[in-house]
């Protein structure tokens, strides 16, 4: 219930993950969020690593931004981690 007082704004990097022989290979995945993290860490604004590593089809237009959320909008895990972060930081990767 408390939650679902409270908008949150939510931004994200998605990178998918590719196949080999019909299973997932989360090598080059990995690379590229941990390469994204440790940009964002060191300074780097999110809206520029967002457009230069996020595969999100509309990363161009909206730079990561997901928008207003509030529950139930997101998967239960990524809804945890959205309303438990402080305001203006960055959650580790989340697969």
């Amino acid at each position: 219930f408390e939650r679902s007082q409270k908008e949150i704004e939510v931004a994200h990097i998605y990178i998918g993950v590719n196949e080999t022989n019909g299973l997932p290979d989360t090598t080059e995945a990995f690379n590229k969020i941990n390469a994204a993290f440790q940009e964002l860490k060191s300074g780097t604004p999110f809206n520029t690593a967002a457009v230069r590593y996020s595969q999100d089809p509309g990363v161009t237009t909206n730079q990561g931004n997901i928008g207003y959320i509030t529950v139930f909008n997101l998967p239960y895990n990524f809804e945890n981690i959205v309303y438990t972060l402080p305001v203006q930081q960055i959650s580790s990767p989340y697969r």
